[in-house]
């Protein structure tokens, strides 16, 4: 007998087809950082991929606290939960002998790209969508933050391909097979994001046992707003990255060591 309605099912069914649909720029082989860095090279320098991943940088740096949010404001779905706090405890190094994530990403930028994540001034861009993202994961209601957090680890697998082939367009495709902490970062991610979105999905089916009209609706849309405001904002980086270079902004970029690419 199934632990969940049929409804919800086909709900969750209905998210996946759509998503690409819809939001075209999540997909690692329609996206307009990577179209760009594949098909404009003479354009698309690796100082510009680079800016971009700067960006992702200051992204990654607040995910862990837009998780944090959803998990005060929604203590009473509470499978969902401790679902996400195990995912946070993941992050903070659980299984990686007590090494945050995110300081194995902020080592391997610093060691191999050498930026400072924390010293990134985030482009009007990326202010506009962390202020969106924050507000959507502050909210109370169970339904529609249960929407918005499973997208959220559903999309992050398909936002690891995005990364992955930009960070190889910097560093060219001979640097995987050294021993780059970053690239051991980005390809870990995508087999942690998979276990992540299933194990959040599975933390919520007790809650839409009865199909519910505006329950659903509530999920549905927490889902589809986070998956927008990812997908905007690949579109205003790409603006704004060009912006700038038309405009010849200063962008502060180091030269990176020849030994790495």
């Amino acid at each position: 007998m199934s632990l969940v309605s049929p409804e919800f099912e086909k709900l969750v069914g209905k998210l996946h087809k759509e998503n690409l649909r819809l939001f075209p720029h999540l997909d690692s082989r329609k996206n307009c950082i990577v179209n760009q860095l594949q098909n404009e090279i003479k354009k698309f320098s690796k100082n510009d991929a680079l800016n971009v991943l700067k960006q992702y940088s200051i992204f990654s740096n607040e995910a862990i606290h837009m998780l944090l949010d959803a998990t005060i404001r929604n203590h009473n779905w509470k499978s969902l939960q401790n679902e996400i706090i195990h995912n946070i405890q993941e992050e903070l190094g659980s299984m990686t002998l007590e090494i945050p994530h995110l300081e194995l990403m902020r080592q391997g930028y610093r060691e191999e790209l050498l930026f400072d994540p924390d010293k990134v001034e985030p482009w009007s861009s990326t202010k506009a969508f962390l202020s969106t993202m924050k507000s959507i994961f502050r909210n109370d209601d169970n339904s529609f933050s249960a929407g918005a957090l499973y997208s959220f680890e559903y999309n992050a697998i398909l936002e690891f391909h995005i990364v992955e082939k930009i960070f190889l367009f910097i560093v060219g495709d001979e640097y995987i097979k050294s021993k780059s902490l970053l690239y051991y970062y980005i390809r870990g991610h995508k087999e942690f994001e998979i276990n992540h979105s299933e194990e959040i999905l599975n933390s919520m089916k007790d809650f839409f046992l009865h199909y519910d009209k505006e329950q659903f609706a509530k999920f549905e849309h927490g889902f589809f707003i986070v998956s927008s405001s990812i997908n905007k904002w690949w579109l205003d980086l790409e603006y704004e990255l060009n912006r700038n270079k038309y405009f010849q902004f200063e962008i502060d970029i180091p030269d990176l060591k020849k030994s790495i690419f």
